[in-house]
């Protein structure tokens, strides 16, 4: 336990308060990641916290990425819970030692990578089922707490696609994916009101400008020899695209690993090794 003292003494005060906020969120990801069960309630319980917090408490605090920009702590939180639910495969190696596995070995090795990608999937639309199900009017009466529930939102939204393509932070591309797919569903809902559609338009049209954006570097990219993305290997399972592959993958945990030796890491690891094992299985069944 601290004491009064040490909590008010002005100069342990910022790094103690650190270090209880950094110990509260390791055991917080320790339980969401460990105890399915609870996963629901614990999203429910820290989304409608934030709504009764004051508007600048909500907001209080950022986290620099490396392009300079700042997102929100919450935003940061909810992305490291999101992504330390992929959990793969115990042994990730089995049945590839002896060589070419049977169709039907693949389909089980792929339906275990399936299954820790879907756990993170799980999670990332309840967040945004819960949060899109209190920006909604029934019967032309606003919701409790709507338009605070819609800030909330736009801005988990804005600092995920601030996020996209940033290595460690692969769930920022779940939630705007699952996200996206929300936002149609509410446009071809025919009786959402006004204030809905006209989010899911401006966000689709946010998101489409980002993916536009990430398309030409993409292409780019695949022109000076790289990857570009996983499209090639999904398409194409010559031995010259896998090589890519392997190459890019192992830069990039290469770079996740380290961060995970400087106390950075962002437990992303497991999801995308369930993303990459399934675009790699996929092209081995089709081959």
């Amino acid at each position: 336990m601290f004491t009064a003292s040490e909590l008010a003494g002005s100069s342990l005060d910022k790094n103690l308060l650190e270090s209880i906020r950094r110990s509260a969120q390791t055991l917080l990801q320790y339980i969401f990641e460990r105890h399915i069960e609870q996963r629901s309630w614990i999203l429910e319980e820290i989304l409608g916290s934030l709504i009764r917090l004051p508007v600048q408490k909500r907001s209080q605090g950022s986290y620099r990425i490396a392009s300079g920009k700042s997102v929100q702590f919450i935003s940061i939180l909810l992305l490291k819970l999101l992504q330390g639910t992929a959990r793969p495969p115990d042994d990730l190696t089995a049945g590839f030692e002896g060589g070419t596995l049977p169709t039907k070995e693949y389909r089980i090795l792929l339906d275990k990578h399936h299954k820790s990608i879907e756990a993170a999937a799980s999670s990332t639309d309840f967040a945004i089922r819960y949060l899109i199900g209190r920006c909604i009017r029934r019967d032309n009466k606003p919701a409790l707490n709507e338009a605070d529930y819609r800030n909330l939102l736009e801005s988990f939204i804005d600092d995920c696609i601030t996020l996209l393509g940033h290595p460690q932070w692969p769930a920022s591309e779940l939630v705007v994916r699952i996200y996206s797919m929300h936002l149609i569903d509410v446009l071809d809902e025919d009786k959402s009101d006004f204030a809905m559609k006209s989010l899911a338009l401006d966000g689709l049209a946010q998101i489409a400008a980002h993916i536009a954006r990430a398309q030409r570097e993409s292409e780019i990219s695949a022109k000076d020899g790289g990857l570009g993305t996983l499209a090639p290997v999904a398409a194409n399972s010559s031995l010259d695209t896998i090589n890519t592959f392997a190459s890019t993958t192992t830069l990039l945990l290469e770079y996740l690993q380290s961060k995970a030796l400087s106390e950075e890491s962002t437990g992303a690891i497991p999801l995308y090794i369930g993303g990459w094992a399934t675009a790699l299985i996929s092209a081995l069944i089709k081959s």
